[in-house]
């Protein structure tokens, strides 16, 4: 996620604790009916789980949204249940007063909620074509914390499981999720169905869904990945270059750690109004529209601007999506990589397809504004932080969007790719996206896994070279002694 931080700050106020009950999800099936012209909608979310200690309550997230029913189901045998949704929790308790046994479970829980314009969860936007007709469109951005305020959810990002999404919606708008269509039919004279193929085990934060009537177009990349850039009618000349670096992207990253593209699409489609500069939904990259348009009279600033953006998102479609946090508390560990590969790519890409308009020094210069330069400048605030926190409420992990984890991450990670090399780099950015593929990793699982690329390729101690960097707070100062 490209982030804007004051405004996230404005919107996720601190709600609650993260930690929730003792469980596993192994897959979720999600039914929304969507209704944009009335800025409402139904939710069915059915969620299966596996229970692994015994406990009074099942706890999981759910917010704001109102419970019609629930059913719970252990072994096809349903248990009566009673709920409490307060601070971010939905909880669970059996009627009789007995505890949940460790056991597999099933949960089926209807409700609804208004679409607002908060930005955040599910929300309206709206843009004016050349007549000044409003055309309403439905977006999300679940990251950190806020899928829990648009389905009831295990809301962590290590808890990954598979995803079905299937979409009701008004029939004269089309629907954008995840994963491919599987299918597409009319239900009611002004409903059509719209079902997604599962995707691979993710986060809830990625979940995500575009209602909107948008037109496209579409290019493969080397391998194959249908890639397509969404555009208001009537602009689509401007988001041909938005498309070619998607695309070229794709295949940059498929080389540089020799992993193929996790998914057989990636969409990208600009919101109107974005809370923040771009979202890494797997398989459906949002944007803030004003960093997505360009045409040859755009500024060369403006338009490398575009190009990283794009390439940090992309690097997100392995490293955070494919490959997730353990936790918020090294956000860092993703933010930083996407930051320090979206440079790495555009300097390969630069050279192999050179533009004029844009140099490898325009790049070099662009990476020091990025990263480097708000880098020393939050560091060196009182209010700086380790790059490793101990983040306990959704409000501390919002905060932690910031410059240290973006700016200071990045620039740590550029450390490690000229300490170590990039032939050590590549190898072991290789090895930790193919081990941890659809899972999630600890900062240890990184370090170790980088510690032996470094020590048969690079011979460094990665994890020794890091850790300080990683624990500390703020820079080091040297100073040099005149010698008399």
């Amino acid at each position: 996620m490209v982030s804007f931080l004051p405004l996230l700050l404005s919107l996720l106020p601190l709600l609650s604790s993260l930690q929730i009950s003792d469980v596993t999800p192994t897959s979720y099936s999600l039914l929304f009916t969507v209704y944009v012209d009335y800025a409402q909608y139904q939710g069915l979310a059915d969620i299966k789980f596996d229970l692994h200690h015994t406990e009074q309550q099942i706890v999981l997230h759910g917010r704001d949204f109102n419970i019609h029913r629930i059913m719970l189901y252990q072994e096809r045998a349903e248990i009566k249940t009673q709920y409490n949704m307060t601070d971010g929790f939905l909880s669970l308790t059996r009627e009789d007063g007995e505890g949940f046994e460790a056991a597999s479970y099933f949960v089926r829980i209807q409700y609804s909620n208004s679409i607002h314009k908060k930005l955040t969860g599910i929300y309206l936007s709206e843009y004016l074509d050349d007549d000044e007709n409003v055309h309403q469109i439905v977006g999300t951005h679940f990251e950190p914390t806020e899928a829990r305020s648009a389905y009831p959810c295990f809301d962590l990002p290590h808890l990954k499981a598979p995803f079905t999404i299937t979409i009701d919606h008004q029939s004269k708008y089309h629907v954008l999720s995840n994963t491919l269509i599987k299918d597409s039919r009319q239900i009611t004279p002004t409903l059509t169905r719209t079902s997604f193929l599962p995707t691979p085990p993710m986060s809830t934060y990625l979940v995500a869904f575009v209602l909107s009537d948008y037109g496209y177009i579409s290019k493969s990349s080397s391998s194959g990945v249908l890639c397509r850039a969404f555009f208001i009618p009537g602009r689509e000349d401007e988001v041909v270059a938005a498309l070619d670096i998607m695309t070229r992207s794709i295949d940059f990253y498929e080389d540089y750690i020799t992993a193929v593209f996790p998914l057989p699409k990636l969409d990208i489609v600009p919101l109107p109004a974005f809370g923040i500069g771009a979202m890494e939904n797997w398989g459906l990259i949002t944007i803030r529209e004003e960093f997505y348009y360009t045409d040859n009279e755009t500024r060369f600033d403006h338009q490398l601007f575009m190009k990283a953006i794009i390439t940090h998102e992309v690097a997100h479609m392995w490293f955070g999506d494919s490959v997730s946090l353990s936790s918020w508390n090294d956000l860092w560990l993703k933010e930083g990589m996407a930051q320090m590969l979206m440079f790495v790519a555009l300097e390969h890409m630069s050279e192999k397809h050179p533009d004029p308009s844009v140099t490898i020094s325009d790049i070099q210069g662009t990476m020091l504004a990025f990263n480097f330069f708000p880098a020393i400048k939050a560091d060196s605030s009182p209010s700086t932080h380790a790059l490793s926190m101990d983040l306990n409420s959704t409000g501390e992990a919002t905060s932690a969007f910031d410059a240290v984890s973006y700016a200071k991450g990045a620039s740590l990670m550029n450390m490690l790719r000229y300490s170590l090399g990039e032939r050590s780099l590549r190898h072991g950015l290789s090895d930790y996206i193919h081990k941890y593929k659809h899972k999630s990793a600890t900062l240890l699982d990184f370090l170790s896994t980088m510690d032996t690329a470094g020590k048969i390729y690079g011979g460094i101690s990665v994890s020794e070279f890091l850790n300080k960097w990683i624990s500390q707070a703020g820079y080091p100062v040297v100073t040099k002694e005149g010698v008399t």
